[in-house]
């Protein structure tokens, strides 16, 4: 399976189809947050919408307003907020 392969169902085709886009794709994702997420076992948009994200930022000592950056970015990129788009 490649990106593009089989032609009409590969890798592409699957993340779209589906909606399974790392987290990795969000453009303001910093390293360290990276690093958080994968420990947290975080690898998908879809799952980092799902998380309470004020938990994440005190546990983590994360800045709120950069994880509201990130879900905002999620929410565009899977297609949840119409103001935006």
């Amino acid at each position: 399976m490649g990106w593009k392969y089989p032609k009409g169902r590969g890798l592409e085709f699957l993340i779209e189809s589906e909606s399974l886009y790392p987290i990795t794709i969000l453009p303001s994702l910093k390293n360290y947050l990276a690093e958080i997420f994968v420990s947290k076992k975080i690898m998908l948009v879809e799952d980092f919408l799902k998380i309470d994200i004020f938990k994440l930022s005190k546990e983590n000592k994360i800045p709120l307003n950069h994880l509201k950056v990130l879900v905002n970015e999620g929410k565009i990129l899977l297609g949840l907020d119409k103001n935006n788009v």
